[in-house]
């Protein structure tokens, strides 16, 4: 360094990356090791899961054989990761979802994925003795009803508590509009995605929620996502219950319909749950932990 230019200093150096070079799932197959990769900024979240998933280095080392050669689809549904990077590219109104960020490595490979999985409202689950990747979408259907004839026992419904909910969402991130050139940034939001301010509503008690978005720097998509997580956190209604055997069918991720017609929740009225979790019982039963299902508020 030339002691007279930077007065004794090292020079400070600001540089932007083109990115890592990941395999793009849309050119991959089930049992295959061929491969085409993409590269630089703005990155499928489907491409960038699979890559953080299968690499060996700093990754879960999935579809890799004993041998430890990569072979597409050894544990990890190829199909779900192909559908849910289509969906990728024509969500969030149109203009895709993107990530553009650093994954830290010392952190937890968990909390990771649950970091990337959230980033972009979708859910990683197992199924079929393989992970498959389940965006959260709008204008989803049921894949199976939930009645009488298949509910053993009573349906327990839980609300959110007051501290679960939310009317201010404060997140910071890198933001990379052309006025900032990625410095940090701050985006608060009050309202949900149809302009309902919840702060109002709570007569002007703050519930607030601090978030670090560490996976994108597009500051329209910021916003998206505060109003997201705004809007879920007024609609948390819990069910849980023990289905029969007829329930093998359903999956973690998928939309149900649920009938309680002592509820309100008649056949007509069509009310819809996310499956969250379920449990192996004795005696060939299930138990589900569903949350509800609102299709305007997803990303």
């Amino acid at each position: 360094a030339n002691a007279d230019a930077y007065a004794g200093g090292v020079p400070v150096i600001t540089v932007v990356v083109e990115g890592k070079h990941i395999k793009n799932v849309s050119t991959l197959t089930s049992g295959s090791s061929s491969y085409s990769n993409t590269v630089g900024d703005g990155q499928n979240p489907a491409d960038v899961i699979y890559d953080y998933m299968t690499n060996k280095r700093y990754g879960k080392s999935m579809d890799h054989d004993s041998s430890g050669n990569y072979q597409a689809g050894i544990d990890i549904d190829i199909d779900s990761f192909q559908s849910a990077r289509t969906h990728y590219a024509s969500a969030n109104g149109g203009s895709g979802i993107k990530y553009n960020g650093v994954i830290p490595t010392a952190a937890r490979l968990y909390d990771n994925v649950e970091m990337l999985t959230l980033s972009c409202n979708s859910s990683l689950v197992f199924a079929g003795g393989k992970y498959k990747l389940v965006p959260r979408k709008q204008n989803e259907t049921s894949v199976f009803e939930f009645n009488k004839d298949n509910i053993l026992g009573p349906v327990s419904v839980s609300k959110p508590s007051k501290s679960s909910l939310f009317n201010k969402i404060t997140a910071g991130y890198v933001d990379s509009s052309t006025a900032l050139n990625y410095v940090d940034n701050v985006e608060v939001t009050y309202t949900g995605n149809d302009g309902t301010n919840y702060l109002s509503e709570d007569i002007g008690t703050v519930l607030e929620s601090k978030v670090d978005y560490q996976m994108t720097t597009d500051p329209t998509f910021v916003s998206r996502l505060n109003k997201y997580r705004i809007d879920n956190s007024r609609h948390q209604i819990s069910a849980s219950f023990i289905a029969n055997h007829q329930a093998l069918r359903v999956e973690c991720g998928d939309i149900v319909k649920i009938v309680q017609e002592d509820l309100g929740w008649t056949s007509s009225a069509n009310k819809l749950f996310r499956v969250l979790e379920i449990t192996f019982q004795k005696g060939n039963q299930f138990e589900f932990i569903c949350t509800e299902y609102e299709s305007s508020i997803q990303i």
